[in-house]
């Protein structure tokens, strides 16, 4: 697959970095690297996209409280007059300068602040995990947090999940707690991952989706009591006429707990969802491939997220 030729970067900006992160894929996350939102997300500088565009500042409105950034608009954020199809190239056939997203809120952060790991990112072509665990470690360092679980399968086996800091409400997992662990992965021509941790009650942990499919086919239900759905409707194509495999647009994920209110957290960008319990969804990635790529064996759609529970004790 010609990675290498999916994406264009500067170097003071992590927009429409797409593939490379994700397309190495059977080792992605440590590819990528761990970071904290909170180490991340610098919006008062000149690293917030490339563009002085930011979350709040379209139509579609966000909210910001510390580092956490929550669009709360059904609406399309877009703030150009590209459309899918439509080339950006000059009349000489050259890209134009990179000048931030199309869309609002642009992207706060790219796909590392969301990049977590399974066991180290051991490739297995399919695995499926529905098991009971306990806590055998938990190491939050402000920048990630590892949690080592003993679990009960056929023998007991250890398993270790690697994911970023949670900055609005860190967890708390002491040794010794029951939680269930499900995971699941596939491969299609690269590495889909999926998984979550529950307490003896089902309460909803932490999660986190690395996959060209927002959720497993068979779980619709994968992070309840959120209900996650793909807002595949919200930005116009990115004017990046260099992507090797087509244009990409990006997307926003609809978050609602039960009857509530959904808002959607666009790709790039932080939202909290809830009450009493909140939780964090932090969307590393989240776009679409737009007309036909004309690549084999490359994903349509990515998307690397991870979610905490954020309540307060």
């Amino acid at each position: 697959m010609a990675a290498g030729h999916l994406l264009v970067m500067t170097s003071s900006t992590m927009t429409l970095h797409r593939l490379l992160c994700s397309l190495t894929l059977v080792a992605a996350s440590t590819a990528c690297g761990v970071k904290s939102v909170g180490d991340l997300d610098d919006t008062d500088g000149d690293s917030g996209g490339g563009s002085s565009g930011s979350a709040g500042s379209s139509d579609g409105s966000a909210s910001a409280s510390g580092n956490t950034s929550v669009a709360t608009t059904d609406e399309p954020g877009t703030t150009g007059s590209s459309s899918a199809g439509e080339s950006s190239s000059g009349d000489d056939g050259s890209c134009p300068p990179f000048d931030g997203s199309t869309c609002d809120p642009q992207e706060q952060f790219g796909p590392e602040a969301a990049a977590w790991t399974f066991d180290g990112g051991d490739f297995q072509v399919s695995d499926i995990l529905d098991v009971q665990c306990n806590v055998a470690e938990f190491v939050d360092d402000e920048l990630t947090m590892t949690v080592t679980l003993e679990c009960d399968e056929e023998e007991l086996s250890q398993h270790t999940v690697v994911a970023p800091h949670n900055p609005v409400t860190p967890l708390n997992l002491g040794v010794g707690t029951i939680v269930r662990l499900t995971y699941r992965s596939e491969m299609p021509f690269w590495r889909n991952e999926w998984f979550n941790l529950r307490g003896q009650d089902g309460r909803f942990i932490l999660g986190g989706v690395q996959s060209s499919t927002l959720l497993p086919a068979d779980a619709a239900d994968f992070f309840a009591p959120i209900g996650v759905t793909l807002r595949d409707d919200v930005c116009d194509i990115e004017p990046d006429c260099d992507q090797f495999c087509g244009p990409i647009r990006r997307d926003a994920i609809g978050v609602a707990v039960g009857d509530g209110e959904q808002v959607s957290i666009y790709d790039g960008n932080t939202g909290v969802v809830g009450t009493p319990t909140t939780y964090t969804f932090v969307v590393g990635e989240a776009y679409s491939r737009v007309g036909d790529s004309g690549c084999k064996d490359v994903p349509e759609a990515w998307f690397g997220i991870v979610a905490y529970d954020s309540s307060e004790g």
